[in-house]
């Protein structure tokens, strides 16, 4: 008898001694914490462009003015409008009457990938009833400013 109890009392030492090896490791287990940072791009301005001739204007007139659109940005945008301002005239005709030209503002919905140009876009510009003499075969110019945000 004095055998078993010697063996049981070696098995129990023994897994007991197992038990206590898996929770010293246990308690040696451990987590950390750290810091990161990152930084921001900043955007950078759409390349707008003329992309074909508009002639032909008028009083009561308007014509199509063709454009596109390059994404210079390193993230895709989804444009949202075209809006013309800025009209001027060329120094030969300081005498036309800017103001009686508009332009029709374009709502645009084209996501450009980064670097990519868009398809040909058109804004409208018009002369009113209001242009005087001063402006026949004048050349004009203006700002084409298009909207859009990262998408």
């Amino acid at each position: 008898m004095r055998t078993a109890t010697r063996r049981i009392t070696t098995i129990a030492a023994t897994v007991a001694a197992l038990g206590a090896a898996g929770v010293a490791y246990a308690s040696w287990a451990a987590t950390g914490t750290g810091t990161g940072n990152g930084t921001a791009t900043t955007s950078t301005p759409f390349a707008v462009q003329q992309s074909g001739t508009a002639s032909g204007l008028y009083p009561t007139g308007q014509t199509s003015v063709p454009f596109t659109v390059t994404n210079s940005n390193a993230y895709p945008v989804t444009l949202a409008s075209a809006k013309a301002s800025n009209f001027s005239v060329d120094p030969g005709h300081s005498g036309c009457n800017v103001g009686s030209l508009s332009a029709t503002d374009v709502a645009l919905s084209d996501t450009l990938a980064a670097g990519a140009t868009s398809a040909t876009k058109q804004i409208v510009v018009k002369m009113d009833n209001s242009a005087i003499d001063e402006c026949q075969g004048a050349t004009f110019t203006f700002d084409i400013k298009v909207t859009g945000a990262s998408g």
